[in-house]
């Protein structure tokens, strides 16, 4: 697992594959990337890769929600299908969510995909309803430092 700040080298392949499943969202980030528009650079953003036995298995990462500065959004995470059910997607969320804890108090996420939902929900990770551009949120655990007092 590493932090990217340039997109992977295969990441065109992972890209068909999503598109081979109905899924657009990896051809939006190779998009916004190029172009500039997201590039997971702001304060608290980062993109994560996950590369195993030579071949990109997954990617995905955080970005900060415009309207809220303590709210992050879980954003284009996606998992190979041959490396599912192999723990990559869960490794890359938790990574997310450490990177995430300093700097947001709650995640939130969008995804129209069963497998995905239920995917999310066995990370703790709450459904939303009625909200068109999230789906799931999960409030991050913060440290609360204790001063005894003598």
């Amino acid at each position: 697992m590493a932090r990217v700040t340039a997109l992977p080298g295969d990441i065109e392949q992972l890209c068909l594959l999503s598109e081979g499943e109905g899924l657009r969202f990896l051809r939006r980030l190779i998009k916004d990337w190029e172009c500039g528009d997201n590039r997971f650079d702001q304060p608290g953003e980062a993109l994560f890769a996950v590369e195993l036995d030579g071949q990109l298995a997954g990617v995905g990462g955080i970005n900060c929600d415009c309207d809220d500065p303590h709210l992050g959004r879980v954003r284009r995470v996606y998992v190979h299908p041959d490396f599912r059910r192999r723990g990559v997607g869960t490794a890359l969320i938790r990574t997310i969510e450490t990177h995430a804890a300093g700097r947001f108090k709650r995640l939130v996420l969008f995804t129209e995909s069963w497998a995905a939902a239920g995917f999310y929900d066995q990370l703790a990770y709450r459904p939303i309803v009625g909200h068109p551009q999230r789906s799931h949120e999960k409030m991050l655990a913060t440290s609360i430092s204790v001063r005894e007092s003598l």
